[in-house]
């Protein structure tokens, strides 16, 4: 996220809402050490715990720099308070000729580091082309695979 910093702050400055949900650091303290004995994490940031200290932070300094400068979008974090780990983005956005469009972006990897080359990585896109005939099954069921994640995002955003 951090690599990403201008591109996300340009993105809000546009209008661009931003949705996270994490893991909360303090209540989800015993699931993220579990994960952590079996699949440690390393690198700069460190265990999953720091990953999250780190991103609440980082997420604090872009909403007093989009507060002080009036952007139009907005950045807003919410915790999951279970064991809910898939990992995915949605970017929904809307272009002048085929309307609103959303792609998204999901890994489904298993949590045992010696499994992890069997993950599974899902892209998708879905736009108006949808309710065309012509399209192929798999073009189809892609843009049903964006659908279902972004329903399944919308309604975890509200159950947190």
């Amino acid at each position: 996220m951090e690599a990403f910093r201008p591109q996300i702050m340009k993105a809000i400055e546009n209008g661009c809402h931003l949705k996270l949900l994490i893991a909360n650091p303090t209540k989800s303290a015993s699931y993220l050490e579990r994960a952590e004995r079996i699949c440690p994490q390393g690198g700069k940031d460190g265990s999953y715990i720091n990953q999250c200290l780190f991103t609440l932070n980082f997420v604090k300094e872009m909403q007093r720099e989009i507060d002080e400068k009036g952007y139009y979008g907005k950045i807003e974090i919410k915790h999951y308070y279970d064991e809910y780990r898939y990992n995915y983005r949605i970017a929904k956005y809307y272009d002048k000729e085929r309307g609103e469009i959303i792609r998204a972006w999901a890994n489904f990897q298993p949590l045992i580091k010696d499994a992890i080359e069997q993950s599974l990585t899902v892209i998708g896109r879905y736009d108006e082309e949808y309710v065309k005939e012509e399209l192929s099954r798999s073009d189809k069921e892609s843009q049903s695979i964006v659908l279902s994640l972004d329903k399944s995002f919308d309604e975890l955003w509200e159950l947190y």
